[in-house]
């Protein structure tokens, strides 16, 4: 028996996969989709393990010139069932696992003439101790090259103190995202996977793939592509860049490798297109095939995540703000001059926190009447004091002592008087009628507020928006939505709304000295604050679009959300509607960059 260049440790099992409505049985498990995968990258690949003896001879004939099965023991037994349930974004719904003989495999399955081998991938194997068991052993028992190992969900659920053990142990390890989100607790993925692993590859069903090193992320996607089933890609990649690994590869090529392997993976249902391949992978080394390459993306909005986050969403009874509550912030309804202050008071919602040294340094509080107020809140209660104490300008925001705490003062001295200026000419109330009478008035009060100052310098247009949700929600309606006008509204992307979005897992940044601002709050480059700003905006949109919640109403869930998921305190998961979909990246915080904007 000759040394293979990789083995594979497992069993056979049966998978019954629902795709959309459609139910299909077919033969799988990570070790069989894993062998396929190594298969067809070069090299020799051999199979260890229990295998049932109804079985054995039908898949020695289907790895007849792929895979060694020569080793495998025929035994009694039944193969290992798994049932998955796939929506129609492929994130997984449910999945069910009965265990096989998988459970029975140790490192004795593997020849002693096979313990030089230069590479050894061990899949699950039932309980995460057996796996435990079996890489303990083989460190101790052979000369490999490496050893590499593939969490499942199954594994994480059953400990993740295990899980972190396990992936100490060896050099490299595969995982998904939402794995390696659940294995670091609340500490930051990436930072977690580099602190406790040598290599790892996390994989994601935006088709994204994250080598984690020595402090880095190198971030490779997989094009674009018809998957038809995703069940078996991410084994089969694992199986091919543990291959290529053997064979000597550059980790970065062995990727390349990996990611066409899960291609061909998943271009039908089950094992069927990697069986039927008649042939090796032959890839030009010197540079990317098929469009497959490191990623300069640094930031991205989690699909999986979004759908997950949109299921639980779209069961409840989510509405918008009325900015009537509480008393004393906002005008008793029927102020005569209430739809006036809204224009100008919201015109400066933005920049309420300190910033010293490059480095964010606490939020803003005024104190009026005695009393301390937050941000936003200090802004709406000193607007409506003056309001109300009928003052011509409303927009002075003095404490208690008569000085402004506004971290930002001076440019918001400059937009009031910009503004101020500005509406002699195009009175705001005129605006208001124009727009009523509009077809979409939505879209007409947008337009109008492009050119305003304060409103018009926001390309996503956050103010804007966050006025317009706001007189089309008053009880006076003083915007008078009109059938399919309130599809125009957007999303209110502002601080709050983009540390949720990070701290979800919403919106994923893989590059790590940007991870590494973000982690120590330090001030970012506009080209980071932008990059981060749009994903979050397109994150939001399409969350509103799958989970049938409309941008007014999210406005106030993820506002909302600034007082479970503070900048300052502990998060409050379990008070939270998304704790149980959450990524709980609670070390990134929002950008820190100063601007107008929001």
């Amino acid at each position: 028996m000759s040394i293979p260049d990789l083995i594979v440790a497992g069993a056979p099992f049966q998978d019954e996969i629902t795709l959309g409505s459609v139910e299909h049985q077919t033969a799988g498990g990570q070790a069989v989709y894993a062998a396929l995968g190594a298969s067809i990258v070069g090299g020799s690949t051999a199979l260890v393990g229990r295998w049932p003896r109804n079985q054995l001879l039908e898949f020695r004939e289907t790895f007849a010139g792929k895979v060694d099965v020569s080793a495998c023991e025929l035994i009694s037994g039944e193969a290992g069932l798994v049932k998955m349930e796939y929506g129609e974004n492929f994130e997984m719904k449910n999945v069910d696992v009965s265990s096989g003989l998988e459970m029975q495999v140790n490192f004795r399955d593997v020849p002693p003439m096979w313990r030089e081998v230069r590479g050894l991938l061990v899949p699950g194997l039932g309980y995460l101790t057996n796996q435990l068991v079996f890489v303990s052993e083989a460190i101790r028992d052979s000369s490999h090259a490496f050893i590499a190992v593939s969490l499942s969900p199954c594994a994480v659920r059953e400990s993740v103190k295990k899980c972190i053990k396990l992936i100490q142990t060896v050099d490299l390890v595969f995982l998904s995202l939402e794995e390696a989100m659940v294995l670091a607790d609340g500490q930051g993925v990436f930072e977690f996977m580099d602190q406790n692993c040598r290599w790892s590859i996390v994989t994601s069903s935006t088709g994204r793939i994250f080598f984690v090193s020595a402090g880095r992320v190198v971030v490779f996607h997989s094009g674009e592509i018809d998957i038809v089933d995703p069940t078996g890609c991410g084994d089969a990649l694992s199986g091919a860049i543990s291959a290529s690994l053997a064979l000597g590869r550059p980790i970065e090529t062995s990727i390349r490798y990996g990611i066409e392997a899960a291609q061909l993976a998943g271009s039908e249902v089950g094992p069927g297109a990697l069986l039927k391949s008649g042939g090796r992978i032959t890839m030009d080394v010197d540079g990317p095939s098929a469009g497959i390459g490191p990623d300069a993306e640094r930031v991205f909005a989690d699909t999986e995540r979004i759908s997950k986050i949109s299921a639980v969403l779209a069961d409840g009874n989510f509405q918008p703000f009325e900015f009537v509550e509480p008393a004393g912030f906002y005008p008793e309804v029927n102020h005569p001059k209430a739809a006036e202050y809204f224009f100008a008071v919201v015109l400066h919602q933005y920049g309420f926190w300190h910033l010293k040294d490059g480095k964010w340094n606490g939020s803003m509080f005024g104190t009026l009447d005695g009393q301390k107020y937050k941000g936003s809140d200090f802004i709406w209660k000193s607007a409506t004091r003056d309001l109300l104490l009928d003052k011509e300008d409303i927009t002075e925001f003095l404490d208690d002592d008569d000085n402004s705490p506004l971290p930002m003062l001076g440019t918001h001295r400059e937009l009031s008087k910009a503004y101020y200026a500005y509406i002699k000419d195009h009175p705001p109330l005129v605006a208001l009628e124009q727009a009523n009478a509009s077809d979409d008035p939505v879209a007409s009060l947008l337009e109008y507020l492009k050119d305003v100052p304060g409103y018009k310098e926001d390309p996503m247009q956050k103010k804007a928006m966050l006025l317009a949700m706001t007189l089309s929600q008053r009880p006076e309606k003083f915007l008078q939505l009109k059938k399919g006008s309130d599809k125009t509204f957007g999303p209110v992307v502002d601080y709050h709304v983009q540390r949720t979005s990070l701290r979800t897992g919403i919106v994923i940044p893989s590059d790590m000295e940007l991870r590494k601002k973000l982690i120590m709050r330090l001030e970012l480059t506009q080209s980071e604050e932008e990059e981060i700003r749009q994903v979050t905006f397109d994150a939001m949109n399409l969350l509103a679009e799958r989970s049938g919640v409309s941008h007014p109403a999210l406005d106030l869930l993820f506002f909302q959300a600034r007082r479970l998921c503070p900048e300052q305190e502990e998060p409050k998961c379990d008070e939270c509607p998304l704790d149980a979909v959450c990524g709980k990246q609670k070390d990134l915080f929002q950008p820190v960059k100063r601007t107008t904007f929001y």
